[in-house]
């Protein structure tokens, strides 16, 4: 077969296996003599070997074509190897990016949707996809939906997305926080998980077609996990009770099976001068009383908190979390001291939550315990402490809601 001959075969070839065949069979493709040339490497043949053919450039649509031609032992040259193998590769990369740019464009929009009356777009969902999380499982795309609204009427949910990123050709990972409150018994109790989303593109339809949930607070995921029923059921049934009035705001980024870790904006405090044990409350509630009398300023925040500062500090420092800018000298009292400003900084804290009366032995466990679990998975703290009171001293011990906070060290969400 002459030169020209297995040129005209290389080009024929091309437009066949292109992927835009259609749209180019009328151009004309033209093998650039200028092209640079690269022999493929062999063992057994030499860049000078007679009947070796090196690839070029299609100067129509720039791809890598050609192949390599061997001469067989009786003298006829066998074509080995596909001419636009590359071409086409790369045109489909080049397709399923951009489907899961667009996936991961859409779940920002749509996810925040979740559980408002809007709802999901189920257009970007498969009949047939599969849903789990430690608890729940379906097959289809009608009871996705159906636990949905399901949670709805069960609960006010509250979904709130953290990050999303691709991880995989086809999977899409989100991370985020279901708050869910939980309004069919009187003490409507708050249920929190946080975790990821396992979300998988199937790529014959662009559509989505499985959805798997993995909860930050337990080992064992795997439908059906009695772990986590007993997570889910023990948060269910806790009487502690958060009192009406506004909070200091926060985000909460990981709650796992020892602790949460919340992000706090930067907030103002006023503390007494005058240090006491944890358990005496007398200066906490004086100070939150005129702070109250204040009402011109507006009602303080919860929690109450006594800080402890410093790793041997056994004094705690009352103080009361305000919105306004109070004049100190207008709180400072012979019952608080004087009375100072002190603006907390934006910052990460892992928080315990535990109920009834804080005396100082439950307290130091509790502290000791946390700064265990963050040790364990590589977090750092910083010294001292604060215990937070969300209720107000002298109320029912089993239906009162308190915390100890650590300050975190450059924390990261994973």
């Amino acid at each position: 077969m002459s030169r020209s001959a297995v040129l005209g075969t290389r080009q024929l070839l091309h437009h066949l296996t292109s992927s835009n065949f259609g749209d180019q069979r009328r151009q004309r493709h033209r093998i650039s003599a200028s092209s640079p040339v690269a022999p493929r490497a062999s063992p057994s043949l030499s860049s000078a070997t007679p009947g070796f053919c090196p690839w070029k450039t299609c100067a129509g649509c720039g791809a890598k074509v050609g192949r390599r031609i061997r001469m067989g032992q009786r003298g006829s040259r066998q074509v080995a190897g596909n001419a636009a193998r590359v071409h086409v590769e790369g045109a489909q990369e080049s397709v399923s990016q951009n489907l899961m740019s667009e996936m991961i464009e859409f779940l920002k929009v749509d996810l925040p949707n979740l559980f408002n009356e809007k709802g999901i777009d189920k257009s970007k969902y498969d009949e047939k996809v599969a849903f789990i999380d430690p608890i729940t499982k379906y097959d289809n795309l009608s009871g996705y939906l159906l636990n949905i609204q399901m949670l709805r009427f069960l609960f006010s949910p509250i979904f709130e997305l953290r990050n999303i990123k691709q991880t995989g050709p086809s999977e899409i990972t989100t991370r985020w926080c279901m708050r869910l409150y939980f309004r069919l018994v009187p003490w409507v109790p708050e249920v929190v998980f946080t975790g990821r989303s396992i979300m998988t593109v199937n790529p014959a339809t662009g559509r989505f077609n499985r959805h798997v949930d993995i909860w930050d607070s337990i080992q064992d995921n795997d439908y059906f996990s009695m772990e986590g029923l007993r997570d889910f059921l023990k948060q269910v049934s806790n009487l502690a009770q958060t009192p009406r009035g506004k909070q200091i705001p926060f985000d909460i980024l990981k709650r796992t099976a020892h602790y949460e870790i919340r992000r706090y904006p930067s907030f103002r405090v006023l503390e007494a001068s005058s240090s006491r044990s944890i358990e005496d409350t007398s200066s906490l509630v004086e100070l939150r009383k005129r702070v109250e009398s204040r009402s011109d300023q507006g009602a303080p925040l919860l929690p109450l908190l006594s800080w402890v500062r410093g790793a041997e500090a056994t004094a705690a420092v009352p103080s009361i979390p305000v919105e306004a800018v109070f004049a100190p000298e207008s709180i400072s009292d012979a019952s608080v001291g004087a009375v100072s400003v002190r603006e907390v900084g934006a910052s990460c804290v892992a928080a315990v939550r535990f109920s009834g009366t804080p005396s100082e032995a439950l307290v130091a466990k509790l502290e000791r315990e946390l700064r265990q679990a963050l040790r364990k998975d590589g977090l750092e703290a910083e010294e001292g402490y604060a215990v937070a009171r969300y209720s107000f001293p002298g109320s029912l011990g089993f239906l009162t809601r308190n915390e100890v906070l650590v300050w975190l060290h450059d924390y990261q969400l994973d």
